[in-house]
């Protein structure tokens, strides 16, 4: 589905954050549906047709089921891509080696043995993909040292999405259920997690990569509209130069516009209820007009207000 006609935004390099569901989705139609476009309507109509093949998925489950929005589906692989950008901008100029070296530590705290087995389990559900597509073996991509460390910040973004709760309405995409029942992967997470602190201070306030990655999330737990927000209000020194920067302001603007059309439309359904509350109200309360010939007299058993009759002699 990606168009030659648009241009597209380059990650850099291949994210395979959504799990091999997702690829099974996509597989025919959009191989290359993490790809966003540099301008919001060619993102807007790649993701309402991403959306489309998601929801009949969905639906699958029963009317009980949310569908996934176009535009949220769109803030979420930005928001996705943005703290990529952050994260590469602050190895970058703070510890180059940085994903190397955890790697290498988390072998040696493991064994190799358990370190590459829980490689193998991330690849087998989340998948690249040459991986999904059988064009390499895990074996193949794993003897690349860069894609370990590629599968090792892979591995943080899927936790931390997983953590944030405004990314619910995506589970079955990216859901971790499996991983988290693999003692290695917490312990993984646990070492990132020191490692980044121990980076030293790469945002405002002097704050870790880790606590900055984690601002947007707590100001905005359940909305990744504000989550955008805040990126495009605090980060602007971080991530000006970053190719995504500029797309933050489409992507709140879809969001804005899609919730708007949402509340227009169920302020319609409601007032369109009610109107049909109300006919059914008179249609409840209309009076019966029968044929006045036919009703009975009905006299009041009170004769006081009946003139009395004076008779003269």
């Amino acid at each position: 589905m990606t168009s030659n006609n648009h241009q597209t935004v380059p990650p850099g390099k291949e994210h395979f954050y959504l799990n091999r569901q997702a690829r099974e989705l996509f597989k025919q139609r959009d191989p290359d549906f993490l790809v966003l476009f540099d301008r919001s309507g060619n993102s807007l109509a790649q993701a309402r047709e991403q959306t489309g093949i998601i929801n009949n998925f969905l639906k699958k489950k029963g009317d009980h089921v949310k569908l996934i929005l176009p535009a949220q589906f769109h803030g979420m692989k930005l928001l996705h891509e943005v703290f990529h950008a952050l994260i590469a901008q602050s190895v970058a100029s703070r510890k180059p080696d940085f994903f190397k070296t955890v790697s290498e530590n988390f072998h040696l705290e493991l064994s190799q043995n358990r370190a590459e087995q829980y490689e193998k389990n991330f690849l087998d559900d989340f998948p690249p993909d040459a991986l999904f597509r059988g064009n390499l073996s895990p074996e193949e991509y794993l003897s690349v040292p860069v894609n370990r460390e590629q599968l090792i910040e892979e591995s943080f973004l899927v936790w931390l999405n997983n953590q944030n709760p405004a990314l619910e309405q995506f589970a079955d995409l990216i859901t971790d259920r499996n991983l988290i029942k693999d003692d290695a992967y917490l312990r993984l997470i646990q070492s990132l997690k020191g490692s980044m602190h121990d980076m030293g201070a790469v945002g405002p306030n002097d704050i870790d990569l880790l606590e900055l990655l984690w601002l947007p999330i707590r100001h905005a737990p359940d909305s990744i509209l504000e989550q955008l927000r805040f990126i495009r209000l605090h980060w602007a020194d971080l991530l000006e130069e970053s190719p995504f920067w500029s797309l933050l302001a489409d992507a709140i603007i879809l969001i804005q516009d899609e919730d708007r059309y949402i509340f227009v439309e169920q302020l319609s359904k409601q007032q369109d209820s009610r109107q049909q509350e109300l006919c059914l109200e008179k249609e409840t309360h209309v009076p019966d007009y029968g044929d006045p010939g036919e009703a009975g007299a009905h006299y009041s058993a009170d004769s006081s207000w009946m003139p009395e009759v004076v008779m003269v002699a």
